[in-house]
């Protein structure tokens, strides 16, 4: 059985296993934090989530063990930043190309 996190308005949610690739540690490391009070985290419908900016704060604390993995998550945030970018332009240019055709 598979389940997926339908999008919802506002901040994206990870789940244990995102967060935990993305930090470079294991699944276990991440529970341990939320156990702790280290990471804060929701349970809807039997899954853990967590969101993204409280990941990326995680990720920022946690020390890693593997050269590379901060590179990897500022180029992740540099081609998000990016992705928003373009996202932006494109819906400047749609509404200026829909307030001239009117």
């Amino acid at each position: 059985m598979s389940s997926f996190i339908p999008s919802l308005p506002g901040e994206p949610l990870l789940s244990v296993s995102e967060v935990a690739e993305r930090a470079g540690c294991s699944r276990q490391a991440v529970q341990d934090a939320i156990r702790n009070g280290k990471l804060m985290a929701c349970r809807a419908a039997g899954r853990i989530l967590i969101t993204e900016c409280e990941a990326e704060r995680f990720i920022r604390e946690w020390p890693a063990t593997k050269k590379g993995v901060a590179a990897r998550w500022h180029e992740f945030r540099d081609w998000q930043g990016r992705q928003r970018s373009i996202a932006q332009q494109r819906l400047e240019s749609r509404t200026e190309r829909d307030g001239a055709a009117s």
